[in-house]
């Protein structure tokens, strides 16, 4: 009776999602519950394939995944990814923005990481 409520409640499978991070512990949770309401998940994930556990669960699940090496701090790499995402899969209705991006470790209070400067150097 619960997975039958789940999936009339969560009913995903006209969806297209996109997680960034979607190999780490998180992201990769989240892949999955998105996979399992019935959408379409692009995993975009500075790792790639790396996380081959996590992701032969994720796979597992049928063919409605899609996993992409990208850095999201990097203009150009977000601009043809996207253009694929459009092309080859659709129109994206669902973002799940869990990639980390933080300062390098053991970094000064006052040194800006790359999410200071994120704005910068992806909207110019």
């Amino acid at each position: 009776m619960e997975n039958k409520y789940k999936s009339t409640l969560f009913d995903l499978s006209n969806e297209i999602a996109i997680v960034t991070g979607g190999l780490g512990y998180l992201g990769s949770q989240f892949s999955l519950t998105l996979l399992e309401s019935g959408a379409k998940v692009v995993i975009l994930d500075i790792s790639g394939s790396t996380y081959n556990n996590k992701l032969k669960d994720l796979i597992s699940l049928g063919d409605n995944i899609a996993v992409m090496k990208i850095d999201i701090t990097n203009k150009n790499d977000l601009i043809s990814t996207s253009k694929k995402i459009c092309n080859d899969i659709g129109t994206p209705t669902v973002l799940i923005n869990n990639a980390a991006i933080d300062s390098p470790p053991n970094a000064s209070i006052e040194e800006n990481g790359p999410f200071e400067t994120y704005p910068e150097k992806i909207l110019g």
